[in-house]
């Protein structure tokens, strides 16, 4: 079957006119060959596996330290589960809309910047679940943004094999977060 492929990892313009690049048609046969040989799946299918494996591990890290945070386990739970709700519910708006390299660029930031400040006033027990909120918003968005990424840059022909590779990839690399999480503080 023919397949375009004219989306990458770079910043989609929703407004059609105003795409310089033109759309290049090949055929595929569906050989995992044909990934290596094309410069944009190649790159699209490393990227992808990258951010799900660092989005995997994030998001069961900042899981697996639940249990260490100060406060009440079942207040953070309730925060940490919502900001998993608002993220899945939002995310996706937020890759068509700005594109996939910005949404995952700002959820990222969202995360590092969460992670950073829990780090610092993990002590204060008001703060803690606001700041797993704010670290978990962009961990799931990016997580769930993976999953959409993998529709949308990959080829039908090869999406199921790809996304294998990649989870299984990804699962293990995750594996190493519950031996991190162990770590004392103020490692993790």
């Amino acid at each position: 079957s023919s397949k375009m492929l004219n989306r990458d990892m770079t910043d989609i313009n929703p407004d059609q006119s105003k795409i310089s690049t033109e759309d290049v048609v090949i055929r595929l046969e569906g050989k995992m060959s044909e990934m290596c040989e094309h410069a944009a799946l190649r790159a699209n299918f490393i990227a992808l596996c990258f951010l799900l494996s660092t989005c995997s591990f994030c998001f069961f890290l900042i899981n697996f330290q639940m249990k260490y945070l100060e406060g009440s386990l079942i207040q953070n739970n309730i925060f940490f589960q919502s900001a998993e709700l608002i993220s899945n519910a939002t995310s996706g708006y937020l890759y068509f809309i700005v594109g996939p390299r910005k949404a995952f660029s700002m959820s990222f930031f969202l995360s590092i910047v969460g992670c950073i400040f829990l780090m610092i006033f993990w002590h204060h027990t008001t703060w803690v679940p606001y700041l797993i909120l704010w670290a978990n918003l962009g961990v799931s968005a990016a997580f769930n943004m993976c999953f959409i990424g993998f529709v949308e840059l990959i080829p039908t022909i090869f999406r199921s094999r790809v996304f294998g590779i990649g989870n299984t990839f990804a699962r293990g690399v995750t594996g190493m977060a519950a031996e991190i999480a162990e770590i004392p503080y103020p490692f993790p």
